[in-house]
């Protein structure tokens, strides 16, 4: 969900550490470190939304609570369902219940008031509809 551009030579390698969001909210966080392959693109809201992000220049690297902010936005999106029914959903195991720890009830009720309304605000600006 940033864009990352630049020139290789032919028979050059290069690393690149673009900001990256995970798609699957039920399954485990990556390691650090952990590689990826470009895989097929996005398509329908999801695709909508990594174009807002990008064009809004939304991600800052040093805001672990805007970017974490954007990771539920993209859960949702990629979900198609609010907060409460993706961690209905969840279970016990996935990303997200390492995020909210498992907790229901209250303290993911505070959770949803620091982290999910804005998400929720990132959504609406990007003209997507979510249950």
């Amino acid at each position: 969900i940033q864009n990352t551009e630049f020139r290789l030579p032919a028979g050059e390698t290069q690393t690149e550490s673009p900001y990256l969001a995970c798609v699957n909210s039920d399954k485990s966080i990556p390691s650090q470190g952990a590689s990826y392959q470009i895989g097929t693109m996005a398509d329908g809201n999801l695709l909508s939304l990594a174009e807002c992000i990008c064009s809004r220049e939304l991600v800052n690297e040093d805001d672990d609570f805007n970017n974490l902010t954007l990771q539920f936005a993209v859960w949702m999106v990629a979900d198609g369902v609010s907060f409460n029914d993706m961690l209905a959903q969840s279970g016990n195991s996935g990303a997200l219940n390492q995020f909210t720890g498992g907790e229901t009830g209250q303290a993911a009720s505070a959770f949803t008031d620091t982290i999910v309304v804005p998400a929720m605000d990132i959504i609406r600006s990007c003209n997507i509809a979510i249950p």
